[in-house]
């Protein structure tokens, strides 16, 4: 015992509950892991705060960034690159989120050593070259184009630009033709020095991983800059009396040619719920209401009773960047999509007032509990969840706490909880339809 933790200590890793920090250069880096030498193969993922969209000034440059990242090393270029990673099987992903750009490594045991070291060159050679940078603005300019096509990506664009008005949600992270075609290296670069540092960092790992493979990450990570920290922001579902006054019955509308059906999205806030006491019936809420498909409120009254909606939901977004309920629906392109939208404002109003049923509440039970183990199949849902429990400080065992309380969940419980949150009956909506066409004379 005392030579394993020496040796923990002489790469710099310590304990701290479930978690271990790997020190470099002086920085505590949090390792999140899931080992399991069950299996023979390795994932590890990069997540570094700051690098996600909503810090996205005039460019979209988390974007453009990870897609250059793709491109592999100014050493090998693109082909060579990803023809090295392909012949050994290692998958290695370049991705961004709300908040974070994450490097995703995956790889069999036996090329560990190979795989690692990749991951160690990407991080200090980027492929910044003119023609990567072409190939972005090209890969960008044609992901924005097929974007035009993709009505429910319209109608959530919509929504965002009326509940998140004056942030950083309310613009397209895709970008636009003028500021994609204003992507140059300088700023790529700009932004790689500033967010791919140690202060921003925490690590995932999984499988079949040991005390070889931390010392390994620790030898490709001293080439990275220490760096500052970054403070993650919150958004506030906010819209004024003045911008819902302007909304015709709540929803604002955009036309475009070549809708075959509505895109309808909508979201309402959520105010006041301590993840780490109510999550659990928020959860159940949201299954009850919309999340749960079949048999869930939204669904079961806008598409299989009214029959006015091809498909229908409402699903609980709680965080450490977002709280609200968020839906969507598709309707035909006649007076359905107003029928829907009514009904779906009646259906979330008589949750809030009269709350649910015991025979929801058990109904609700039996899924999340019989289901758990659906959701905790791959080493990857395992390590999300624990990541995302550390994300937005909860313990990383969060959704095995809840479960736990969810089995002993009375209905005068939930019901006082959803009785509570008044709030979620100011929906918003935004409607993406065709174009209206004009009336033939008689």
């Amino acid at each position: 015992m005392k030579q394993i933790l020496a040796f923990f200590i002489f790469l710099g890793v310590m304990m701290a509950g479930d978690i271990k920090y790997l020190e470099v250069k002086g920085v505590k880096i949090p390792v999140i892991s899931e080992m399991d030498k069950n299996v023979s193969f390795g994932v590890i993922g990069l997540h570094f705060n700051g690098g996600g969209v909503v810090f996205d000034k005039d460019l979209p440059i988390s974007n453009a960034s990870a897609f250059l990242l793709s491109r592999g090393t100014k050493a090998l270029g693109n082909i060579d690159f990803n023809k090295a990673l392909d012949a050994k099987a290692v998958d290695l992903e370049i991705g961004t989120g709300r908040t974070t750009l994450v490097y995703s490594l995956k790889f069999l045991k036996q090329y560990e050593d190979f795989s690692i070291n990749m991951l160690g060159d990407l991080l200090k050679d980027p492929n910044l070259t003119k023609n990567a940078l072409s190939d972005t603005i090209s890969y960008m300019l044609a992901n924005l184009a097929s974007s035009k096509s993709d009505f429910d990506y319209q109608a959530s664009l919509l929504l965002n630009e009326v509940a998140f008005k004056g942030t950083p949600l309310a613009k397209d992270s895709l970008g636009t033709k003028e500021n994609i075609e204003k992507l140059n290296l300088k700023d790529i670069k700009h932004y790689l020095d500033t967010n791919v540092v140690l202060s921003r960092l925490v690590i995932t790992a999984g499988g079949d991983l040991d005390d070889k493979t931390l010392a390994h990450l620790k030898k490709i990570l001293e080439a990275l800059p220490v760096g500052n920290a970054i403070k993650i922001p919150h958004f506030d579902f906010s819209i004024t009396e003045a911008q819902r006054k302007a909304l015709k019955d709540d929803t604002a509308i955009k036309t475009f040619s070549g809708v075959q059906q509505a895109s309808i999205a909508f979201a309402a806030p959520l105010v006041g719920i301590d993840p780490s006491k109510e999550a659990y019936k928020a959860r159940v809420a949201s299954l009850i209401l919309g999340a749960g498909g079949f048999g869930s409120r939204i669904l079961e009254n806008v598409r299989v009773k009214a029959g006015l909606a091809y498909s229908a939901y409402i699903s609980f977004d709680m965080g450490r960047v977002l709280s609200l309920a968020i839906g969507g629906m598709n309707t035909d392109l006649g007076d359905n999509a107003t029928k829907a939208i009514n009904l779906v404002k009646q259906t979330v109003q008589n949750f809030v007032d009269k709350g649910v049923s015991e025979q929801e509440l058990d109904d609700a039970k039996k899924f999340l509990i019989g289901s758990e183990p659906l959701r905790n199949e791959t080493i990857e849902q395992r390590l999300s969840k624990k990541y995302m429990a550390y994300f937005n400080d909860l313990p990383l065992d969060q959704s095995k706490l809840d479960l736990e309380k969810v089995k002993t969940l009375t209905l005068p419980e939930i019901n006082d909880f959803i009785k509570k949150h008044v709030e979620l009956k100011n929906l918003v909506f935004a409607l993406v339809k065709a174009p209206s066409q004009p009336k033939k004379a008689n």
